[in-house]
């Protein structure tokens, strides 16, 4: 895995919902996490992939670099 992954997993990655402003979003498995004013922050790797994916989503850019 790279650094950048690496740190992205572990700070989390934040996304704009594009359609809602809040809703609850499920994994597979069934775990649940909730969208609250338009924003979700994505720790684990299968749901930052699944909010990169969904059409609806947007990642945040961070421009610190």
């Amino acid at each position: 895995m790279s650094k950048q992954k690496n740190q992205e997993a572990v700070a989390g990655v934040q996304f704009f919902d594009t359609a809602f402003k809040s809703r609850t979003i499920f994994l597979e498995d069934g775990r649940s996490f909730d969208v609250s004013k338009g924003v979700i922050t994505a720790v684990l790797p299968e749901l930052v992939a699944m909010l990169d994916a969904h059409p609806e989503f947007r990642r945040v850019t961070d421009n610190t670099d």
